[in-house]
């Protein structure tokens, strides 16, 4: 896949993301979580390198951008900075 088309897949990917979560019941979110839990192992350690890699780079951004997050997504950026902060010497191996 080249670059161009990585790029056009992960923003279609991340918009069908957000439909799917967009109003949301807890329900859907621990099927999803389930399924995950389902697929093989080297596919769920890629999956939790790309939560972990996208987690990190929200809390940068924001922290470069301090007043691009407001009530509705201040306990997001606050997580996404804990977990970068105690992540930073993890190392997801593809395997």
């Amino acid at each position: 896949m080249t670059i161009d088309e990585s790029k056009v897949k992960a923003k279609e990917t991340v918009q069908a993301m957000f439909q799917m979560v967009n109003g949301a019941k807890d329900e859907f979110t621990r099927e999803l979580s389930n399924q995950l839990l389902r697929e093989h192992r080297t596919l769920q350690q890629n999956m939790i390198r790309t939560f972990l890699t996208t987690l990190v780079n929200y809390a940068t951004y924001h922290e470069e951008n301090p007043t691009c997050h407001d009530l509705r997504n201040q306990e997001s950026v606050k997580l996404a900075k804990l977990i970068k902060q105690s992540t930073k010497d993890v190392y997801l191996p593809f395997v």
